[in-house]
C-alpha cells in the first residue's frame, strides 16, 4: 500500500503531466487557428478551432490548471480520462504528420515566418477574449522553448478539415463532461458570450456560416449567426465599425473605438425579383374586415388560412425605399429561429393605402385539452389587454418570469444579430386561442409569448434611413427620454432604447400593472405632485424634432410622460437613484429584489458596443436563476 508522501508524489505527477499536455493543446489549437491558405477563405474553420480553444481554457480555468500551483479539480477516479483526452489532444494538433496520416490534412511550417508576441496579442480578436484564451497564448508563447512558425495549407479538403473539428470538439466535449452539471453550464455561459460577440463584430460570411452549424449547445447563437448572414446577403446590415461610428457622429453617447474586421462585408446575393416575390397580392386572397383609423393590427384571412396583418404607420420614407425596406424586413422575417419567439413573415400587402405585414399565426391549443388545433378561428390578446383587464388577478410569479425570460431571450437574440426592435412594449406581446375553446381571458395566459411589432424594426447600420414612427401616449410611455428629445434629422436609435423598454415591460410584468396606469395610480396619489420644470418644457432642441407635443395627446399625456419619469428616473446619474422608492418597494413586494436589480440594469444602462450584450446575457441569467430557485 503506498504511503502518504508516495500518493502525493503520483498526484504531483499527474497535475504536471497535466498541466504539460494542457499548454501543448492551448499551442497546437492557436498555430493550427492561424493556419494560412493564399488561395481561399478558411476564416470559418479558424473561427470554429479559436472557440475550442477558449472553451479548453475555459475548462482549465475552472479545473484549477490556470492556478498558482496548480491543481486539478476533478473527481479522482475521472484524473486518469483527463490525463488520457489531453494527451490524445495535443498529439492530434501538435503533430502535423499525425493529422496528415488521420485525418488526410496537409499542413506545413513556413520556416522563414516566425510569430510575434504582438502577433498572438491580436490573434484572437473575433472572439474578443483578451483576458482569457488570447492572455493565455500570450504566456505560453513567453514561456515557449522553441520559435513558432506560422502553418500553411498545402491542400484543404473542407470535408476532412470538418473532420478534424468534430474530433476536435469530442475531446473538449468529454472534458467538460467530467465536470459536474454546474460547472459544465458556467463554461457554457462564458462560450455563449464569447460566440455573441463573435456575431456581433463580424461581416465574414464564412464566420457566420462557421457560427450558423454549430450544435445544439450552442443553438440560440448559431441562429442569430444565421438571422444576420440573411441580412448580409439582402444588403439590410452591416458590419459593426460601421455602425458605431454612426452612433459616434449621431449620439451624444460616444463608443469605443471598435476593431477593424479583417473581412470585407459580404455583397447582397439577392436581386430584386427574388424581393418582388414578398409583395402579396390581395384581390381574390386577401379577406379581412373593416379596418378603424387607429386599428394597426388584425387577425384576417390569405388563402384560407388565418393570419396576422400589421400595419405600418405613416413614415417619412420616400415611397421607393419604402418598398425596399418592406421586402426586405419580411423576406428576412420570413424564416424566423424559434429562438425569437416570434411569428413568421408570409409577405407584405398594400392596402387601405398602407403597407402591412402578414404573418402565419402559431398552432394554436386549446386551454382545456391542450390539443393542437390547425386553421381553427384564432383570437389573441395583448400582454397591454390582460394588464389591464380588471377581472384577471396577477399570475403566479413563475408565469411572470417567463414571460420576463422569452422576452430577454428575443432582445439578446436581436442585438447578437445587430437588429433593432424600436417598439418593445406590452402591446407587442400577444397570445394566441382557439378562440372558440376558451371562457376567459386568463385562459391566454397559458398560451405561448410572442413577440410582435416589427413594422419598423430596422437593422443597426450605418446610414440606415431613420423613420418618424406614432407618438402616442402609450408607446412614448416606454420610450427611452433620449429618443424622444433628439431632433429627428439627427437620430439613431440604438441597443440601450431597447433595453429601457424592456425594463418598462419587466416592471409592468413585475407588479402586474400597465405603464398607463402605473402613472394614473402614482399620479393621483396625495404624495406625487409635479411643479417643476423637466426636460420636456423650455427645450428647444426637443421642441425642434420631439415625437410628442401638447397636440398629441394634451396636457394629461404631458403629466403622464412626467410622472414616468419622475419615477423612473432613467437618465439619473446616480445607480442607487434609479426608480423611485414607489416602484421599488412595489417590485421588491411582488417579485423580489434580484428581479428589481435587473430592472435597475436595463433602465440605466450606459454600455456600448459589446457590453450591451453581456448586460442582456447577465440579466437573462438572473431571471433563469430566480425561475430554478421558485
Amino acid at each position: 500500500m503506498p504511503s502518504g508522501l508516495e500518493e502525493t508524489a503520483v498526484i504531483v505527477s499527474l497535475i504536471g503531466f497535466s498541466a504539460a499536455a494542457f499548454k501543448g493543446c492551448v499551442e497546437g489549437l492557436f498555430l493550427l487557428s492561424k493556419a494560412k491558405d493564399y488561395s481561399r477563405n478558411v476564416s470559418g474553420v479558424s473561427l470554429t478551432i479559436e472557440l475550442e480553444l477558449h472553451k479548453l481554457y475555459s475548462w482549465g480555468d475552472e479545473v484549477g490548471l490556470l492556478r498558482h500551483p496548480q491543481a486539478l479539480l476533478v473527481d479522482a477516479q475521472r484524473v486518469g480520462i483527463v490525463c488520457k483526452a489531453l494527451q490524445h489532444l495535443n498529439e492530434l494538433v501538435s503533430d502535423l504528420g499525425k493529422l496528415s496520416t488521420t485525418h488526410g490534412l496537409q499542413l506545413q511550417e513556413e520556416e522563414d515566418h516566425l510569430l510575434r508576441l504582438e502577433d498572438v496579442e491580436t490573434a484572437l480578436d473575433r472572439l474578443n477574449n483578451e483576458k482569457g484564451a488570447q492572455s493565455l497564448a500570450r504566456t505560453i508563447f513567453k514561456q515557449r522553448s522553441k520559435p513558432w512558425k506560422v502553418l500553411k495549407w498545402v491542400t484543404f479538403d473542407e470535408k476532412k478539415a470538418n473532420g478534424l473539428l468534430r474530433t476536435i470538439r469530442r475531446f473538449t466535449h468529454d472534458l467538460q463532461d467530467i465536470l459536474d452539471q454546474a460547472r459544465q453550464a458556467k463554461i457554457m455561459k462564458a462560450v455563449d458570450i464569447v460566440l455573441r460577440n463573435a456575431v456581433l463584430n463580424t461581416v465574414s460570411e464564412q464566420d457566420l456560416n462557421a457560427i450558423g452549424l454549430l450544435g445544439q449547445s450552442e443553438a440560440s447563437a448559431a441562429a442569430a449567426a444565421r438571422f444576420k448572414k440573411q441580412a448580409l446577403l439582402l444588403g439590410i446590415t452591416e458590419g459593426r465599425q460601421a455602425a458605431s461610428s454612426s452612433r459616434a457622429r449621431n449620439d451624444s453617447v460616444i463608443s469605443p473605438p471598435e476593431r477593424k474586421s479583417s473581412y470585407p462585408p459580404i455583397n447582397p446575393r439577392y436581386s430584386s425579383s427574388d424581393l418582388r416575390q414578398m409583395r402579396l397580392h390581395c384581390k381574390g386572397h386577401l379577406q379581412m374586415k373593416k379596418r378603424s383609423a387607429n386599428e394597426h393590427r388584425m387577425i384576417a384571412s390569405y388563402d384560407g388560412k388565418p393570419v396576422l396583418l400589421e400595419f405600418r404607420s405613416k413614415t417619412g420614407l420616400k415611397t421607393e425605399l419604402e418598398i425596399d425596406r418592406v421586402s426586405k424586413v419580411s423576406f428576412f422575417l420570413a424564416d424566423l429561429d424559434p429562438s425569437f419567439h416570434g411569428l413568421s413573415c408570409r409577405g407584405y400587402v398594400y392596402v387601405h393605402d398602407q403597407f402591412a405585414y402578414v404573418f402565419n399565426l402559431p398552432e394554436v391549443s386549446s386551454p382545456t385539452t391542450q390539443t393542437k388545433l390547425q386553421h381553427q378561428p384564432v383570437s389573441y390578446r395583448s400582454l397591454r389587454d390582460l394588464l389591464g383587464n380588471p377581472m384577471i388577478s396577477a399570475p403566479s410569479l413563475n408565469l411572470r418570469i417567463s414571460f420576463a425570460i422569452t422576452l430577454l431571450e428575443t432582445l439578446l437574440q436581436l442585438h447578437t444579430a445587430s437588429w433593432l426592435h424600436k417598439e418593445i412594449r406590452s402591446d407587442n406581446l400577444l397570445f394566441f386561442l382557439d378562440s372558440t375553446s376558451f371562457s376567459n381571458n386568463s385562459a391566454f395566459l397559458s398560451a405561448k409569448l410572442q413577440i410582435v411589432g416589427y413594422a419598423h424594426a430596422r437593422a443597426d447600420r450605418l446610414f440606415e434611413p431613420t423613420e418618424s414612427i406614432d407618438s402616442e401616449l402609450e408607446s412614448n410611455l416606454y420610450r427611452h427620454p433620449a429618443s424622444l428629445r433628439q431632433p429627428r434629422n439627427n437620430f439613431r436609435f440604438r441597443k440601450q432604447f431597447d433595453m429601457f423598454s424592456v425594463g418598462c415591460v419587466l416592471i409592468e410584468l413585475g407588479i402586474w400593472c400597465g405603464m398607463l396606469n402605473l402613472c394614473r395610480e402614482l399620479q393621483d396619489e396625495k404624495g406625487v405632485v409635479i411643479e417643476a420644470e423637466t426636460e420636456y418644457e423650455d427645450d428647444e432642441e426637443h421642441d425642434e424634432g420631439n415625437e410628442h407635443d401638447d397636440d398629441d395627446y394634451g396636457q394629461q399625456g404631458l403629466d403622464y410622460m412626467k410622472v414616468r419619469d419622475e419615477l423612473l428616473h432613467p437618465e439619473c446619474e446616480n445607480p442607487k437613484g434609479i426608480m423611485s422608492e414607489k416602484v421599488v418597494a412595489r417590485l421588491n413586494a411582488s417579485a423580489g429584489r434580484k428581479y428589481t436589480e435587473v430592472v435597475k440594469k436595463l433602465l440605466h444602462t450606459s454600455a456600448e458596443g459589446d457590453a450591451t450584450l453581456a448586460t442582456v446575457a447577465h440579466s437573462l441569467e438572473a431571471m433563469r436563476s430566480l425561475a430554478d430557485a421558485l
